[in-house]
């Protein structure tokens, strides 16, 4: 079983009920799993978005979603850093975490595509396991 690193577009969406019953039904199968940096980003955009009950839905997240510190995965940070394209820098974390973890990546950022790691979007995630060897 792969280990999948959510991106935060998912989990926003996630939170706001688009994709929630597919992560959840994910995570019973296989290990779901995201950078510290990812859940800040997160938690921002739904503060953003003017959600009144953000830390009870962050709450809720963090029993699907387990977070990754730092110290996991911050020795690929060089090789993440150098596949990404100027304007994916920002997403380093979730590609470090992934080369770290031998993991996917689910995400709707097209700045992972062709870095190297497995990039699942949201309308093909639920054959991650059929497309394993």
């Amino acid at each position: 079983m792969p280990t999948i690193i959510v991106d935060a577009n998912i989990m926003v969406g996630a939170l706001r009920g688009r994709s929630s019953p597919l992560l959840a039904a994910l995570a019973e199968r296989m290990p779901v799993v995201t950078p510290v940096p990812q859940l800040a980003e997160t938690q921002k955009t739904l503060n953003r978005l003017g959600h009144d009950d953000t830390a009870a839905r962050m709450r809720n997240l963090l029993n699907i979603v387990a977070p990754l510190p730092l110290g996991l995965y911050a020795h690929m940070e060089a090789k993440a850093r150098e596949r990404l394209q100027p304007r994916g820098q920002p997403d380093w974390p979730l590609l470090a975490a992934a080369l770290a973890l031998g993991g996917h990546i689910w995400s709707r950022d097209g700045d992972l595509f062709g870095t190297g790691v497995p990039l699942w979007f949201t309308r093909n995630i639920q054959f991650v396991e059929a497309d394993l060897p």
